[in-house]
């Protein structure tokens, strides 16, 4: 929204902290093409929406020069935004200003998502796998080769392929767990005792006890139901996706009562390599 009775260059130098609050610290340039780059870090959402902003978003409120990193401040009284300049931000007693750190990371995320944006432009066939990366959480495979991009790093063919292999694995997760929550919404409760058992390994993990390394298993039966305990040294060569069946004594969680553990496995064995389907 914008008003007509800005805050004049006098009204802002007379204004003191008391009487201010940032909003959002941004960053505002353009590329050598022309086309803006902006990045900004909202401090409060609320200010942002309420006050009212000047049309003009690249001059410091206080001095009129252009800016390129700048304090959107609102004028608590009469809720009268204005962009503020780091120089001329210490003409306000006691303001809280950009220091170089936040204009050093506000400007290297916008040129880097800039950068990105440039990249699906041109390469519009990865575009829905580019955007999936950027929202896959950090430390994942995808999410960093498109970042390393943004920060001016080469995105190779064979990376590009990669992306899509694993937008295509992440698919293929997701489904086999919400197939896995609808078998086990469904699934009958766990009973105690020794039993036979059949099912996939979902999970083949390596812990450090007393006794050395042991290899623990989750398998999740036919009925839904999952189960965790030792991989039986009989299928010790066993993998993810692998079915097997065993005898063992079931002990139900008392959290849940389609999860238990699993006793003294014997007489274990393979019934079927990994396929795709598991």
């Amino acid at each position: 929204m914008n008003i007509t009775n800005d805050l004049t260059h006098a009204q802002v130098k007379l204004l003191t902290g008391a009487e201010v609050a940032i909003a959002c610290m941004v960053y505002k340039d353009v590329d050598p093409d022309g086309e803006p780059i902006t990045e900004a870090d909202v401090y409060d959402q609320r200010l942002m929406d309420e006050a009212s902003w000047p049309e003009r978003d690249d001059r410091c409120g206080c001095c009129g020069a252009r800016i390129i990193y700048a304090c959107m401040a609102v004028e608590l009284a009469t809720m009268r935004g204005f962009y503020l300049g780091r120089t001329c931000a210490h003409h306000i007693e006691n303001l809280a200003m950009m220091d170089s750190v936040q204009a050093l990371s506000l400007k290297r995320r916008a040129q880097a998502t800039h950068r990105i944006a440039a990249l699906i432009r041109d390469r519009p066939r990865l575009a829905p796998f580019i955007e999936w990366a950027q929202t896959s959480g950090e430390g994942n495979i995808a999410g960093d080769i498109v970042a390393r991009y943004g920060e001016g790093r080469s995105m190779s063919y064979k990376q590009g392929r990669l992306l899509v292999r694993l937008h295509r694995q992440s698919l293929a997760h997701d489904e086999r767990k919400a197939k896995w929550a609808e078998e086990k919404a469904n699934a009958p409760a766990l009973v105690e005792g020794r039993q036979e058992i059949e099912g996939v390994i979902l999970k083949i993990e390596e812990r450090d006890s007393d006794w050395g390394i042991q290899f623990k298993m989750t398998v999740k039966m036919d009925n839904g139901n999952v189960l965790w305990g030792t991989l039986p040294s009989a299928v010790s060569s066993a993998d993810r996706g692998d079915r097997i069946a065993f005898t063992a004594t079931v002990q139900v969680s008392d959290r849940d009562e389609n999860f238990g553990f699993i006793r003294r496995p014997s007489k274990a064995r393979l019934v079927q390599p990994a396929t795709d389907d598991n």
